[in-house]
């Protein structure tokens, strides 16, 4: 039984996994794989380091960097001191950066290079909240303060430490309950606002997916979504729960060189990924020879034909199914030349893919998965998954969350997913859900045979 905390959830599967690989990363002499025993010890030794700084519980710690494994180390430890993490979007200026941390009190930042160290100082000593910075490559004999340090620097500090007793008693006392991160909103559509998700937030998410997709310790997924925004958090989460390999993207530039390199089983990325991507393997089609292409053009015509059938609920007559067979083995050699070998499905979330490119996938039997989501929900709220699937739509409610369209066509959602409210601003919390605690998306949808279709945000 799954102890629902994420610090908990980490130390239980070191136990179970101990000397398997947990993560893999990219270096300048090629991917550098850590062991579940590794980062046990390093969780831990971070851990020590942040009670020998003074952090509390309930303190609000900042994470300033692209996906990396550090990001992952940072965020374990903050969960086991019982500290809540603030993650920020690795791309924002000092501007943004700033103002996340004043807003949320972030007393600790951890940051990912010293260029983003130096946008930290240009406010570190007018700040009533920031008291130190670790950067997790770089800083070498550069800093005059004192307190701000190397990840290096700050693991040896924990590794001599002598507070392992005060970590895991205040692991003996959390619970499900407590703050585990405040992410706040992009900001689009208005201030963004610091949403507050606890672990159990988080783990219903875990388990809901684990249900869905049966992954093991022999999958790996390529980590290409910010850390930062809850839909690639989640899912990291939910690779790690399964002991399976969490590979990061720390360059979007480098996607497709990465996953052709780590041959990622699965992964998630928005719409505009896989439209080119779509591009993409369309171009190589074309640059085939002739007798290729004629079989590429009966190949997606199947694929037209298959998803009809499937829009339809009409069973597939023996000769189709042979077609699809074969349209598969056709379709997944062209695609496997971008993906990699041993891709089974993929996820996507936002706005509804094109049908020609769910069709592609489909028939080649690589399955995109689309489902629908936001911060608010700690990012899922319906998806797609094997054997229930709808083309066009973001999939079913996922287990114990309920969706309904309202009377002006808004998208309604309640659940265990749903987040705690917004920090420090009482009254937009109270405002997000009605009195029966629906949460107003602010998105337009409608519901078909139990399907979600997504169809934008709302407007004024």
């Amino acid at each position: 039984m799954d102890r629902e905390h994420l610090a908990l959830m980490i130390f239980d599967r070191i136990d179970k996994f101990g000397g398997r690989t947990a993560m893999r990363h990219r270096t300048p002499s090629g991917w550098r794989d850590i062991t579940w025993y590794a980062l046990g010890e390093q969780i831990m030794s971070v851990a020590k380091a942040l009670v020998e700084s003074g952090i509390n519980e309930g303190d609000r710690i900042g994470i300033y960097a692209p996906n990396c494994p550090e990001w992952h180390l940072a965020d374990f430890a903050i969960a086991a001191v019982g500290a809540v993490s603030v993650p920020v979007f690795s791309a924002f200026d000092t501007a943004q950066l700033e103002d996340i941390v004043n807003r949320a009190g972030v007393k600790l930042l951890f940051v990912g290079d010293e260029e983003r160290y130096d946008r930290a100082m240009s406010f570190y000593l007018s700040s009533d909240y920031l008291q130190r910075v670790i950067v997790f490559d770089g800083l070498s004999g550069r800093t005059t303060v004192p307190q701000n340090q190397s990840l290096a620097d700050f693991l040896e500090m924990g590794r001599k430490s002598k507070r392992e007793k005060d970590v895991r008693t205040r692991l003996s006392h959390a619970s499900p309950d407590d703050y585990a991160s405040i992410i706040y909103t992009p900001g689009t559509t208005g201030d963004p606002k610091g949403v507050i998700l606890t672990h159990a937030t988080f783990f219903h998410q875990i388990k809901s997916l684990s249900a869905l997709f049966p992954l093991t310790e022999n999958d790996t997924s390529l980590c290409y979504l910010p850390l930062s925004r809850a839909f690639e958090r989640t899912w990291s989460y939910f690779i790690l729960s399964r002991g399976a390999v969490n590979c990061y993207c720390d360059d979007h530039r480098k996607a497709w060189e990465y996953m052709l390199e780590v041959e990622p089983t699965c992964m998630t990325a928005p719409p505009s990924f896989y439209q080119k991507l779509f591009a993409s393997i369309r171009g190589s089609m074309a640059l085939d020879p002739p007798c290729r292409q004629a079989l590429y053009r009966w190949a997606i015509d199947t694929a037209r034909v298959l998803a009809s059938y499937k829009l339809e609920m009409r069973p597939y007559t023996r000769g189709l199914r042979l077609r699809h067979r074969l349209t598969a083995m056709i379709l997944k050699a062209k695609i496997m030349q971008f993906v990699g070998k041993r891709v089974r499905f993929l996820i996507s979330g936002g706005v509804a893919l094109p049908r020609e490119i769910e069709e592609l996938f489909y028939a080649a039997g690589v399955q995109i998965y689309q489902g629908y989501g936001l911060t608010e929900s700690a990012s899922i709220v319906t998806i797609n998954s094997p054997g229930n699937f709808m083309f066009g739509t973001a999939g079913t409610p996922l287990d114990q969350c309920e969706v309904r369209i309202s009377e002006q066509g808004e998208i309604l959602a309640r659940g265990p997913n749903m987040m705690a409210g917004y920090y420090k601003v009482r009254g937009d919390a109270i405002d997000a859900f009605d009195e029966e605690r629906w949460l107003r998306t602010g998105d337009r949808g409608v519901i078909e045979n139990g399907f979600l279709r997504y169809l934008g945000r709302k407007t004024a």
